[in-house]
């Protein structure tokens, strides 16, 4: 295969980087631009020169592309924690596996210990109050809780490590 060493330069004028945009002298017209180390390129050029380098390197374009699992599961029945997975051809359980599920099978084969429940993304921080401001926060949607409703909850002085004294 022959390719062209022509290269046509994308320049950008009247840009607006709260939009995003600008005016490209190839693509004639506003388009989207990226941000590409210190500067801005036209999101054309940047999709052409990633399909231009995929097509030379046919190789490691195949080996960067995410490997998915063969141990794709339908058909789940949450409460039940089963589902039928595609490699096994059987009925199998459900591990935790991060911020959701896994056939038992492959889980067993990625890791030795698992886990009882998957991972949540975050944690709602519930705001502490111990004045009359609690209605304020509330008002701006602020979950707010005392010390007996807070499960992370640590006395004043107290350390990560229960029993220990944070010296002030």
């Amino acid at each position: 295969m022959v390719h062209s060493t022509e290269t046509k330069r994308h320049s950008l004028s009247d840009r607006s980087v709260a939009g995003m945009t600008a005016h490209c002298s190839e693509c004639s017209g506003r388009v989207a631009i990226a941000r590409v180390g210190n500067g801005y390129q036209c999101k054309t050029a940047k999709a052409n020169s990633i399909r231009a380098w995929r097509l030379r390197n046919p190789e490691k374009a195949a080996a960067n592309r995410r490997v998915r699992s063969e141990h794709q599961v339908v058909n789940r029945d949450p409460e039940a924690r089963t589902g039928f997975c595609l490699k096994c051809e059987a009925e199998v359980g459900l591990v935790p596996y991060g911020w959701g599920y896994l056939c038992k099978t492959r889980a067993e084969q990625l890791r030795r210990n698992q886990e009882s429940s998957p991972q949540t993304p975050y944690r709602e921080q519930p705001v502490q109050t111990d004045h009359d401001g609690a209605a304020e926060y509330q008002a701006n949607g602020y979950t707010v809780v005392g010390p007996a409703d807070d499960p992370y909850y640590m006395p004043p002085f107290e350390n990560a490590v229960p029993g220990w004294r944070t010296i002030a």
